[in-house]
Formats: structure tokens, sequence, C-alpha cells
């Protein structure tokens, strides 16, 4: 059987990691010990739909297990970096984990590498070009082990069906040999299924999951700033205009939907670091990547800009936050807009009440300053609001009737960054407003 090591258990690491175990030996690695231990326990760290079954079935097996980058090892045959690459400080891409896996493989290679260069080391980590080949080639001129740049393209919230049908695969690497073999594991995995598989180099690789997601950033902030023009016309409907463009097929649809901008661990932290990238081999920064990113940045505050026109001054207002996560389906709250929503409310003297679905499995610590009240129930966290901000488009809240919603509302004041209610009936006492509309199309309460 073929035995398979991956670095890092985080998003990608784990996801990947219970999936191959269907049919591989599977060793998953990482440096926290109370992620390892958590995993070897059946409890995941981190919610994705169906990993919590694929996790019980893959420990019940015994094909897989959690270990510690310190444990000893046998070797592989083929080894995934899955690893962190985050942001500095200054925007650029952190590499220290990354370039901690190539030291461990080089110094400990004797635990890791079959002889004769027959283990395959292929980095999955959004790493800038040349990265693989700077930490990686001398495995290949050492004639320790092969390498190869394979990126993911996996979707927080959908990750477990983007590793078991994915719209397309990458092979990067320097020769056709090394090519075959990651191209037979993949047809071996996926059982022959006509997946569209591009060979490239290792740069244009890494490149090609850089461009990816700047252009699926871009598509986001592009439609933003085109609902703002929207709202200021009289009769037009956002979503109609969608609707139309995103026929053609040169366009499509995908990612063009008008909210509060994009967040989570790879957008903004990968639209940053390419911008950096390009600073740093032409002396010039990208100017579209940089729009993309001022846009995003602004975003969230177009909720506050409409708060505080219904409300006026918002010190001592109470007002309840309906989402925390960047999108439904993940517990994930890093870069999320309800963030920095949430600390303009706090400087603005705001009284905050949060709600989301998987508070149970978040951790909260960066809210914890600004002293939010953390309900476990809808209704519990809109009563005695002045006014509800709808952050993430969870189906819980979709399916909540509005009336309902707003009935032990101080003041009935719906303000949806997502657009979820749109199309259901607006009770005649309830001020909805969300973003993309002309505001004058629904009825204000007389708030004096």
């Amino acid at each position: 059987m073929v035995k398979i090591g991956i670095f890092g258990a985080g998003y990608v690491g784990l996801s990947t990691a219970v999936c191959l175990a269907e049919k591989y030996d599977i060793t998953l690695i990482d440096i926290d010990p109370e992620k390892v231990g958590s995993i070897n326990n059946n409890r995941s760290p981190i919610f994705e739909k169906d990993l919590d079954d694929l996790l019980n079935s893959a420990l019940k097996n015994k094909k897989f297990e959690a270990r510690l980058f310190s444990d000893k090892f046998s070797p592989f045959d083929l080894i995934f970096i899955t690893v962190g690459t985050p942001s500095e400080s200054d925007g650029y891409i952190d590499l220290q984990y990354v370039r901690n896996v190539s030291k461990a493989l080089l110094y400990r290679k004797e635990e890791f590498f079959l002889s004769n260069q027959q283990t395959l080391i292929v980095l999955r980590s959004t790493v800038i070009p040349g990265t693989t080949n700077q930490f990686f080639k001398l495995f290949e001129t050492k004639r320790l082990a092969r390498i190869a740049f394979s990126p993911e393209f996996l979707a927080q919230g959908t990750a477990i069906h983007d590793t078991l049908f994915p719209r397309r695969i990458i092979l990067g690497t320097n020769d056709k040999e090394t090519s075959m073999t990651l191209k037979e594991f993949y047809f071996d995995f996926y059982n022959k299924k006509k997946i569209p598989l591009f060979t490239m180099t290792i740069e244009s690789a890494e490149f090609t999951k850089y461009i990816a997601n700047a252009f699926l950033a871009m598509k986001i902030s592009f439609v933003n700033e085109m609902a703002d023009l929207v709202e200021k016309v009289a009769n037009a409907e956002i979503d109609d205009i969608i609707q139309g463009v995103g026929s053609d097929p040169r366009i499509s649809p995908h990612f063009l939907r008008a909210g509060i901008g994009f967040g989570g661990s790879c957008f903004p932290k990968d639209v940053q670091a390419l911008i950096r990238f390009g600073e740093n081999i032409s002396a010039e920064t990208p100017s579209i990547l940089s729009s993309v990113l001022k846009v995003n940045e602004n975003r969230p505050f177009r909720l506050i800009k409409l708060l505080r026109e219904e409300l006026g001054d918002l010190n001592g207002k109470k007002i309840a936050i309906l989402g925390l996560a960047f999108k439904p389906g993940t517990n994930d709250i890093r870069e999320a807009p309800s963030l920095r929503i949430i600390q303009a409310l706090w400087r603005a003297g705001t009284l905050i009440k949060v709600h989301d679905p998987l508070i149970p499995r978040m951790n909260l610590q960066s809210y914890s300053r600004f002293s939010v009240e953390v309900h476990h129930n809808i209704l519990d966290c809109v009563r005695g609001a002045d006014a509800c901000l709808l952050l993430t488009e969870w189906s819980e809240y979709a399916e909540t009737n509005l009336e309902d919603l707003t009935k032990e509302m101080n003041k009935k004041i719906i303000i949806d960054g997502r657009r979820i209610f749109l199309k259901t009936n607006i009770p005649t006492n309830v001020r909805y407003i969300t973003i993309g509309n002309p505001h004058n199309r629904f009825t204000p309460i007389n708030h004096t």
C-alpha cells in the first residue's frame, strides 16, 4: 500500500488526509500536541461538512493517524506539505513553516525517504513563485527525492467535496518522469476519472494558484463597487444585473454577489502577498490588486454608514450581529468582516450582541476585548436590539421568519449585508435595508 506523510494538520492537510485514508496509509504530521491529540481522539479542530464522519471512519479503519513532528518515522512513498503560509506584518508571505519542514526532511532524511529517489515531495501550500525550488531543489540535486508543486483549490466549507471532486489538477515539476509519477498517483486515487489535468513548470504552477485567488477576489470587489452605483438608481436591482452579466460564459456568475466583502485565510493574504511579490520583481505596485484590497477593506463600513443613517449617534445603542464566520459552512473567523464591524461599533460606544451557529467551535479571543455579549439562540441575540446586522448567510438565518426575528426588537431595523431576506415578504412594520438596492423602496419607520 502507498504510504503517505502529510505535513500540516490545518484545513488543507486534515481534509486531504481523511479523504486519502479511504485508500492509502496516511500519517498526518503537526507540531501542535493539542491538535494531534484532538485528531487522534476523533475530535476535529476545524469544522468542515462531512469531515467528522471521514475522520471517524479513517481512525476506525486504522489506516490513519496523527503524529508529532518530533516523533520517529519510517520512509514514505509520497510526502505532501500543506503547512500554513501566513502574512507578515508588512504583507509579505511568511515561509518559516515551509522552511522548517525542508530543514527537517534534510536533517532526518533516513527517516523520511526511500532509497534511489523513490520518494516524491509535493508542496501544496500557497507560495510565491520560486519557493519550491528555493527550499526543495536540493533534494533533487543530492538525489534524495523528487519534488513537485501541486496547488490545492479547496474552499472552506466545501473542502471535502473539493478534495474528492476537484475542478482541475495542476502539476508543476522539473521533469517529465516526476510529472508521470504524480499523474499516476492522481489517476489511481480518482479511479481514472476525467478531471482536467495541466502539467507545467513549478513556477507556473505556483503562479496559477495566486492568480486564480486574486482574480476571484477581484470579481468580489468589482461587483461590490458596482452595487454601490446601483443603490443610487431607482428601480435598479443588482441581482438581476448580475444574472444578466453572469450569463455571459466569458464572465460567469460565480463570485459575482454583492455583500460586505471577502475574508478568511486565503484571499486577503494571497492578494497582499502577490502585491508584495510584484513590487519585488518589478519595482511597481500592481494597481488593480491594490484597488481590490482597498475596496474590500472599506466594504464592512458600508453597514456602519447605513446604521448611522438609521440611528444617528450609536453611543449606547444595542446592536445585534448575526454571523461571525467570514462565510457559511466554516468556523473560521480569520479576516472576517465581522471583526472590523464589531471593532467600529465598539469604538462608537455600542452595546454588541452576537450569534453564530458555530460559536461553540470558534476561537473568539480576537473578539474578547470588545466585550461582546455572546448568544447561542438567534432570538435571544436580537431581543431588545435597536438594529440587527446580518453578516453571514447561514441557512439558519435565511429560514427565520422576519416577523419572529423582529418581534422583540426595540426597533425593527434589519440591515442585511448578504441580501438573504431580499426575496422574502418584508413585514410592513420592518425597516429592511440591504446593499445594492435603493433604500427608498422600503417604507421607513418613524423612530421618534
